[in-house]
């Protein structure tokens, strides 16, 4: 595998990452880019409980740029949604057209969760968030 999950949590449309939101109300995103399997799954855990710990009243797994997603993927959002529904919290997924989108349709998925469009793509002049404690490699935290 050349890539690994990057679980960036955003607000918005920034692809970036880290923790952004919180307690109150907030939307927390996590954004995952690259290859989603069983050996990345630990990792892509550890980013969607470390925004939960944010306690948001939503929190969105954006799936959508990923290249490659398994069932490990399928068992994220299923274990969050769990959580989520515990919680009385929401959760949505970001789909778009690739990988996550045919797993999900394929496993009849798609009509039993939130899905909204894919966020846009940061223009070039953004500049990235400065990384935050516990970010994954290839990730960074900024808080709202």
């Amino acid at each position: 595998m050349t890539t690994t999950p990057t679980g960036d949590t955003t607000s918005g449309d920034a692809i970036g990452g880290g923790t952004d939101g919180g307690a109150g109300g907030e939307i927390v995103e996590v954004v995952f880019t690259g290859e989603f399997d069983i050996a990345t799954y630990e990792r892509a855990e550890q980013q969607v409980e470390q925004a939960e710990q944010a306690e948001p009243e939503l929190l969105v797994i954006d799936l959508s740029r990923l290249t490659f997603m398994d069932s490990s993927g399928v068992r994220l959002v299923l274990l969050a949604r769990e959580r989520a529904d515990a919680a009385r919290r929401r959760l949505a997924v970001r789909l778009g057209a690739g990988p996550a989108r045919r797993v999900f349709d394929s496993l009849g998925l798609t009509t039993k969760f939130e899905v909204l469009p894919p966020a846009a793509a940061p223009s070039a002049d953004e500049p990235a968030p400065e990384p935050g404690p516990g970010a994954a490699p290839g990730s960074s935290a900024t808080r709202a």
